[in-house]
């Protein structure tokens, strides 16, 4: 499946290096154990059901709110600063 031709025109492919540098430091900015888990979840969708799927995000839900993490994300978020994540 190919992304849509607007998306295709607004990254620069001239230098592919740079925009897969800026997207891996992006990446390394969020909290790790919340990417893992988005990960986990991505690559577990190309072989589970629905109800399966939704049933592991929820899960992953459940221990993502508990982590000091999300709790910074949120103070974050309302203080209009970028977080500081330390994978906990």
């Amino acid at each position: 499946m190919m992304p849509p031709r607007s998306i295709l025109a607004a990254v620069d492919f001239s230098e592919p290096s740079r925009v897969a540098l800026d997207f891996a430091a992006r990446l390394a900015a969020m909290p790790p154990v919340h990417v893992r888990l988005i990960k986990t979840n991505v690559y577990a969708s190309t072989r589970l059901d629905l109800r399966a799927s939704l049933e592991l995000s929820a899960s992953h839900m459940g221990i993502v709110r508990t982590l000091a993490d999300s709790a910074e994300a949120m103070t974050a978020f309302r203080e209009r600063r970028r977080g500081e994540f330390h994978g906990a």
